[in-house]
């Protein structure tokens, strides 16, 4: 019985292997499972085993050998083990060839690879330059326009106030304030600059807080006397 579970009518088959089938004179070897299997079907486990190329080679040694011919058996058999040896011989330069062929399609594939990284590499660096740079100019479009804004004003308020403003006095004013400047709408939508000031004390204190702290406590106190 052969492993596919058929059997064998080949009185010259001995054993088989995935990619082999050793009869009486060698091992013949196949370049793959299918050619194997085709080939074991149609001669090893047929009727007709007679007419496979090995079978009939083989027959005719032993008719040879029956006739007289003490060597023909030993004389096929190296022929036989010749010819294997030149078919594999045949095989493994093909299969030399086509891993040289490999090798050169892998490195094609790695430079495609390198590439392509490259291209990547020079795509996002070009990407980020050009993000940040849009960004960096925008950012600093909208800071030139404020402080273009903020010089206006400034300009007007000097002209109101007489074209000049001594630093001393600008930082002795500033000294105890806290104020913020607000650019909004007013109540009839129309566009303003406003400055919301809270002064502080010796302390740092915020005065208007330590007020409303103290009058909390006290509307407290008379809630409580009642």
């Amino acid at each position: 019985m052969s492993e596919y579970g058929r059997a064998v009518f080949c009185p010259y088959f001995k054993d088989e292997k995935k990619r082999s089938i050793s009869c009486e004179d060698t091992v013949r070897h196949f370049d793959s499972k299918t050619e194997k299997r085709k080939w074991f079907d149609n001669y090893c486990c047929a009727w007709e085993w007679e007419k496979c190329p090995y079978a009939m080679s083989i027959t005719k040694a032993w008719i040879a050998h029956e006739k007289g011919d003490e060597t023909a058996l030993e004389k096929q058999k190296t022929e036989a083990m010749q010819s294997e040896i030149r078919s594999l011989s045949t095989k493994l330069g093909r299969a030399y060839k086509k891993i040289d062929e490999l090798v050169e399609l892998n490195k094609s594939y790695l430079r495609r690879n390198d590439e392509l990284e490259k291209q990547k590499s020079a795509y996002y660096k070009r990407w980020r330059k050009e993000s940040v740079g849009g960004l960096t100019e925008t950012v600093l479009s909208q800071a030139s326009d404020l402080f273009d804004k903020y010089k206006d004003v400034l300009c007007y308020l000097l002209s109101m106030y007489g074209d000049k403003i001594g630093e001393d006095e600008v930082e002795a004013w500033k000294k105890g304030r806290v104020y913020t400047i607000y650019r909004e709408y007013d109540e009839n939508g129309k566009l303003i600059w406003q400055m919301i000031e809270e002064e502080v004390d010796e302390d740092g204190k915020n005065k208007t807080q330590d007020t409303e702290d103290e009058s909390g406590s006290d509307n407290v106190q008379d809630t409580a006397e009642e």
